[in-house]
């Protein structure tokens, strides 16, 4: 706990005792305190938590913002320093118990009375056993209705077991079986949300065969369905990739593979799912992700990341052993940019056996990505389109276009350096182009 929040929660403590007012601090933040894990959600209940969340917020001036204002289940978070939050929210039920016994898994169903959260000892109000399934390091549902009331709730088993690699209980999986039809009932935001936490946790490839055996993956992508051996591998390759890049890529630090990897991870494990379907049914990862309601970006993402792995499966990755190896890699990493990694380690994962024959040049392509072919792309252009027209007279169209893309071509290329070479071989590329009109100014 950052040293910031630990004075919030004191004063929350100070103040709650102040109003006489009952709190209890609940979910995912009791689970991690017993698990002594870091946590980034502090939820609180009590009989009168919204009253005590507006007072609260005003007394020490903190921002309170409105999170859900249904009737009866209002929550409200208070905002403070160094963006450290909380969350206040409508007791369900008349008391603590019955309030944890309407929640989704026992591990999620403990609260703590909040004098009691700094504690070395803590007082744990535990009516469904959560205790007792850390230690065993089981998720299990609190009652019989957890997916009947709520079906994201099913993904949200595979979330927590993947993201504390817990095993789902045996009774509760059974239960997941008998509701996964219900997830037809879930907007598919939400359940694009929760796959994608599933996703972004440290190795979802445990879990996905699991996963597909609950009928969650042909009810999410049904066209996915026949391939799910084959996707289950793919994972288990990028989780490899995701944890140790070195393994593919050779000696590239995690701080060089950013943007492409930290960021998107859960992306490209949605890549490896949709692209079998995508390559060998032709069925656009497109159309099924605007039905997830993914964002445009997400889209994007994907899609690029798809068309730089087809590149590098269509390219075959093989160089002959010249000193003008650059110029071999340089059009793969024009046309797979800005997914050149993201792209080789999906096609990577598509394709064990390709990749063995091929790593050797996978590296060296890495290497020349990152040390050569990055720095030249991101560098200064040395002529732009305000240059040609007042230069050469020239007017926006295809030749325009072409004459800038050869002249970034030779920039990264290395054959020129200079604004003044530019500038040549501009003239030189407009020479070639009789039908332009002007001339030198």
């Amino acid at each position: 706990m950052n040293q910031e929040l630990e004075k919030m929660l004191n004063k929350l403590i100070k103040f709650s005792r102040l109003e006489r007012t009952e709190l209890f601090l609940v979910g995912g933040a009791v689970r991690d305190l017993f698990l002594k894990r870091d946590s980034s959600d502090y939820d609180f209940t009590g009989s009168n938590a919204i009253q005590t969340a507006k007072k609260f917020a005003n007394k020490y001036h903190y921002p309170l913002v409105k999170l859900d204002t249904t009737p009866g289940r209002e929550t409200f978070r208070v905002v403070g320093p160094e963006q450290n939050s909380f969350d206040f929210t409508t007791l369900q039920g008349k008391s603590i118990q019955e309030d944890l016994l309407r929640r989704d898994f026992t591990v999620n169903a403990m609260a703590i009375p909040i004098e009691s959260c700094l504690n070395q000892t803590l007082t744990c109000i535990d009516p469904g056993n959560g205790q007792v399934d850390l230690k065993q390091k089981k998720i299990r549902v609190v009652s019989a209705y957890t997916f009947k009331e709520d079906p994201l709730r099913i993904l949200r088993a595979f979330r927590f077991s993947a993201q504390l690699n817990f095993k789902i209980d045996t009774a509760t999986a059974d239960q997941i079986r008998k509701y996964v039809s219900s997830l037809e009932q879930v907007a598919t935001e939400r359940i694009f949300y929760e796959l994608k936490q599933f996703l972004n946790a440290e190795e979802p490839s445990k879990y996905f065969t699991e996963f597909c055996d609950s009928g969650l993956l042909g009810k999410i992508f049904p066209k996915s369905e026949s391939h799910k051996n084959y996707i289950t591998t793919a994972l288990e390759i990028l989780d490899s990739v995701i944890t140790d890049p070195a393994k593919l890529f050779g000696k590239i630090s995690n701080a060089t593979m950013a943007p492409e990897f930290p960021q998107n991870i859960p992306l490209l494990r949605i890549s490896a799912i949709l692209y079998p379907a995508h390559a060998h049914e032709k069925l656009p990862a497109v159309e099924t992700l605007k039905g997830m309601k993914a964002s445009n970006a997400e889209i994007k993402w994907v899609s690029s990341t798809m068309l730089a792995c087809s590149y590098a499966h269509k390219d075959d990755l093989k160089f002959e052993d010249t000193c003008e190896r650059e110029k071999q890699m340089y059009p793969f990493a024009k046309a797979s940019y800005p997914h050149t990694l993201t792209g080789l380690a999906l096609a990577c994962s598509m394709k064990p056996e390709w990749t063995q024959s091929r790593h050797e040049n996978i590296q060296r392509i890495a290497k020349y990505y990152i040390g050569s072919y990055l720095p030249a792309k991101r560098s200064p252009n040395l002529l732009n389109g305000s240059d040609l027209i007042e230069k050469f007279n020239l007017q926006p169209g295809p030749h325009f276009k072409l004459i800038l893309d050869k002249i970034e071509d030779a920039k990264i290329l290395g054959e020129i350096v200079t604004r003044e070479q530019a500038i040549k071989l501009a003239r030189t590329l407009k020479e070639s182009f009789p039908e332009q009109a002007g001339g030198m100014s």
